[in-house]
């Protein structure tokens, strides 16, 4: 088994390798500008959703049990970083049995769990 940013042009199962198209690791110029300008409007809110210096930016991890685990080890990672935001609070909501089809209904119970671990670290959700 070779990862899939080891292929590089090279294939598996009919499908190439490498991150991004043409069997390439790096992102097209106009993906990475693009993906920087977004990522550059990220910052804390308050509780009400208004940009605030004292407010949280927060991660919060879908998925099912799999999503689970790497959340863990990368919640555990993310504490050892200095590099990381100290707004930032990465919030596991990954559950067991959690498919993409389960959370694709705005009711799932998955949503309310979500829900409930966010109230417990101190945060609120407002969806749409």
């Amino acid at each position: 088994m070779v990862p899939l940013p080891e292929l590089g042009k090279g294939g598996y199962k009919n499908e190439q390798g490498g991150l991004y198209p043409g069997g390439e690791n790096t992102p097209p110029a106009a993906h990475l500008k693009a993906g920087l300008q977004i990522a550059r409007r990220i910052g804390p809110l308050n509780v009400q959703g208004a940009p605030s210096g004292d407010g949280r930016i927060v991660l919060l991890t879908i998925g099912m049990s799999n999503t689970t685990m790497e959340s863990q080890a990368f919640i555990r990672h993310a504490a050892s970083d200095p590099e990381i935001n100290s707004r930032l609070l990465i919030v596991d909501g990954a559950q067991g049995g959690q498919v993409a089809m389960v959370t694709a209904d705005p009711q799932a119970n998955s949503w309310k769990v979500a829900d409930e671990r966010l109230k417990a670290a101190g945060m609120s959700c407002t969806r749409t």
